[in-house]
């Protein structure tokens, strides 16, 4: 707007806000009161976040007692014509090493719940072998070694004890009742022996209903004898196929402590810091926008 009557054409005058005189300086002191991080600080910051954190958790890791562990492998081999069932076979050995049953002797030993020295023990089976890991860890070394040979040799003993006899038991029910079975054939046999002799010479071919009875009961007998040979003989090839279950190498001390691993605590820490330092950059460059071209 111009002011004729002066005769000068004056500027007109904006009103203050956002786009008076005010608003540049106002941006100014807003900008100045307010920091905002550069990309260098940033990363300097998470840098030191993440060195912080994985020092802390190697230290952590150092200071922790050391666990040790000692290692048996058991041989369960399963015999030929039983491979359809090896991978079921194994997993069940698994549990049956794990078991209350086969640990409670060595826990009364040396002092121990069962659910202690579960967790203390692990089975595995070593790739696609016949072959079960048993490891365990203890502090004392001494204890983690007496432990697991008392753990293999209980095992390795039941489960030999067990498989021989139940097949020894089923056998000799299967024996029992053939050597039954053979004498009352023989009876029958026998009897049917006295019949024939008696019968009179011109008493012809024909059979007397004592003797057809007899006959029949005889050829029963013979089949159920046949069939109790046959299962008997599947017993037999059992106890040939049973499992060779030994102690393959005997219990030892690994190498190195089970615990503590502080590289691999320190990998963890740093993994830690890698999560908060990428939080910590997400919330102060949040509320950041990049500059217009009336800020500059």
């Amino acid at each position: 707007m111009t002011d004729v009557r002066n005769g000068t054409a004056d500027r007109a005058v904006l009103p203050d806000g956002p786009h008076g005189p005010d608003a540049r300086p106002g941006r100014e002191r807003s900008r100045r009161g307010s920091w905002s991080p550069g990309f260098f600080t940033l990363a300097v910051l998470a840098i030191l976040i993440v060195l912080l954190a994985a020092g802390t958790a190697y230290g952590l890791a150092l200071r922790q007692r050391p666990v040790y562990g000692a290692e048996a492998q058991i041989l369960y081999g399963i015999t030929q014509g039983a491979s359809a069932r090896a991978d079921r076979e194994l997993a069940t050995q698994e549990v049956i090493m794990l078991g209350a049953a086969n640990l409670q002797p060595v826990a009364d030993e040396q002092g121990l719940s069962v659910s202690a020295l579960q967790d203390a023990v692990t089975v595995e089976v070593i790739g696609d072998s016949d072959v079960l890991r048993l490891q365990v860890a203890d502090p004392d070394p001494s204890a983690a070694l007496r432990t697991a040979e008392l753990i293999a040799e209980g095992y390795v003993g039941s489960v030999t004890a067990s498989s021989s006899s139940e097949l020894a038991d089923a056998r000799a029910v299967f024996e029992n009742r053939i050597e039954q079975l053979s004498e009352q054939l023989a009876a029958v046999e026998g009897r049917l022996e006295e019949l024939d002799a008696q019968r009179p010479a011109d008493a012809g071919s024909a059979q007397t209903p004592e003797e057809r009875r007899l006959d029949l009961q005889s050829r029963a007998l013979q089949q159920r004898l046949g069939d109790l040979q046959d299962q008997l003989t599947s017993v037999e090839l059992e106890q040939a196929k049973t499992a060779d279950v030994r102690i393959l190498a005997a219990p030892e001390l690994l190498g190195e402590p089970l615990a503590p691993k502080p590289l691999q605590a320190a990998a963890a820490g740093a993994l830690v810091g890698i999560a908060i330092a990428t939080a910590m950059i997400v919330l102060l460059t949040r509320g950041r926008r990049p500059e217009s071209a009336w800020d500059r």
